[in-house]
């Protein structure tokens, strides 16, 4: 009786994807540090703050998509810049012993004028409202598309932002 020795060829594996290319895409963030009030600032609407910027009949693409066709209105603007500096962190997600503690630092509002307050009272509200739209879209564009680490990072001023991730999506609202 004869063993056979021989091996059977595996196919190749050229011209097939590797198991990393098939991995997860590339990271991408829904914040974004923009040159604003001065400074760098920070904003970040999650997911959890959409529901104060959407109304019963209304969704957060749309907001964005008014704030795009020049068809907004001042909540458009201010809502979604209060929610950006506020960040996605609600108050009801917050444990009893930080919710105190953020309490009496009056950072909740309950005690005095929170600094998200007095940002919108000075550099939103006391400006020229158009001012800050492209502000407003900057912080949209971040939390619907995300953005990579290294531009969300990059502090650049929020039209410059804005015009660049609405001509790398094809499916953001665009102007009329």
């Amino acid at each position: 009786m004869t063993v056979s020795t021989a091996t059977r060829e595996r196919p190749s594996r050229q011209g097939r994807p590797s198991v990393s290319a098939l991995a997860a895409p590339p990271a991408k963030v829904t914040y974004v540090v923009l040159t604003w009030a001065g400074g760098r600032s920070r904003f970040h609407l999650g997911s959890n703050a959409w529901g104060r910027l959407e109304g019963p009949d209304d969704r957060i693409r749309a907001v964005l998509g008014r704030l795009i066709a020049g068809t907004w209105g001042v909540a458009d603007v201010v809502n979604t810049i209060r929610a950006g500096l506020d960040g996605p962190e609600d108050e009801s997600d917050l444990d009893p012993v930080r919710l105190r503690r953020l309490i009496k630092a009056g950072e909740l509002g309950f005690g005095g004028e929170t600094e998200t307050g007095r940002l919108i009272r000075q550099y939103v509200h006391g400006r020229p409202l158009g001012e800050s739209v492209a502000l407003a879209q900057a912080i949209l564009v971040a939390a619907l598309y995300g953005l990579p680490p290294a531009l969300a990072e990059a502090g650049m001023a929020a039209e410059d932002l804005t015009d660049a991730v609405l001509k790398a999506h094809p499916s953001a609202p665009s102007e009329a």
